[in-house]
């Protein structure tokens, strides 16, 4: 039989999840940490899951919830202009920065690694055409090389199949 305080406590420390886009993805992945939006808040939910504006959103964040409770007080958010100020399932607030060393893990269907392992091919043919004809591209090349590298080899990366 489970009691009431033993399901309140697994909930207190159970992750909460953020959703984002690919270009909040690189952008969160390259500054090492979660940004809020223009308000000061970053958006949590429970339901890995949850779709963002009604469209299901592939890259998810998979954060200690133990670890922003330490720093953070996480606000029930109750709606927005948005959605006519309806509750938003299982939504969440935290008014700060989320640094990576509290994620868990990072989701990202296979369709997006493969994309971006296609493109890093697509960058390197650029960066041996730039050697030869336009030697002021290389630094360019280099750099965005560079930056999907460091995607891919983020060790809390986790491969999930495309939804």
């Amino acid at each position: 039989m489970i009691r009431l305080t033993d399901l309140l406590k697994e909930n207190q420390y159970a992750p909460l999840y953020h959703a984002t886009t690919y270009v909040r993805f690189i952008s969160i992945i390259n500054d090492e940490v979660i940004k809020p939006n223009k308000l000061g808040y970053i958006f949590l939910t429970r339901d890995k899951n949850y779709k963002v504006g009604g469209q299901s959103t592939p890259i998810v964040f998979k954060i200690n919830q133990e670890k922003i409770r330490q720093r953070y007080k996480i606000f029930p958010r109750v709606g927005d202009i948005a959605n006519q100020n309806k509750r938003i399932e299982a939504e969440e607030v935290v008014k700060g920065q989320i640094p990576l060393s509290w994620v868990k893990e990072v989701q990202v269907p296979k369709s997006i690694i493969i994309n971006m392992k296609e493109t890093i091919e697509g960058w390197e043919k650029g960066l041996e055409w730039a050697k030869v004809k336009n030697p002021k591209a290389i630094k360019n090349y280099e750099e965005m090389i560079k930056e999907y590298t460091k995607i891919l080899n983020y060790p809390k990366l986790s491969i999930t199949p495309n939804n």
